[in-house]
């Protein structure tokens, strides 16, 4: 779960729930390939103008704007490994949890 002025739930199924003062707003991923089939976990705060949703199975975060439109992604071996994310847009880094160390990747 994860809060930016509206309440983001990840269910088990890869369902990404929206809640905007307690009722349920429209959100839906936008095309990505290859496909989001098992997000690990994501990263959104009223402090970014995106979306980061991290991917072990393919190696990557996915960027997305908070519509769910594709951005861009980052890949790389820590990515299939992390446990979690946080991003600092303003400082254009994102920072992934591996066990217990932290890894740092610089944001284009």
């Amino acid at each position: 779960m994860q809060i930016d002025g509206a309440v983001w739930v990840l269910k088990s199924d890869n369902t990404i729930l929206k809640f905007i003062q307690g009722g349920k707003d429209f959100f839906q991923l936008g095309q990505i390939d290859p496909s989001l089939d098992k997000i690990k976990n994501f990263f959104i705060s009223d402090e970014t103008d995106k979306m980061y949703f991290l991917d072990n199975e393919n190696s990557r975060v996915v960027m997305t704007d908070k519509k769910g439109q594709y951005l861009s992604q980052y890949t790389g071996d820590k990515f299939k490994t992390a446990n979690d994310l946080v991003v600092d847009e303003k400082g254009k880094k994102l920072y992934l949890l591996e066990g217990g160390k932290i890894y740092q990747v610089d944001l284009k």
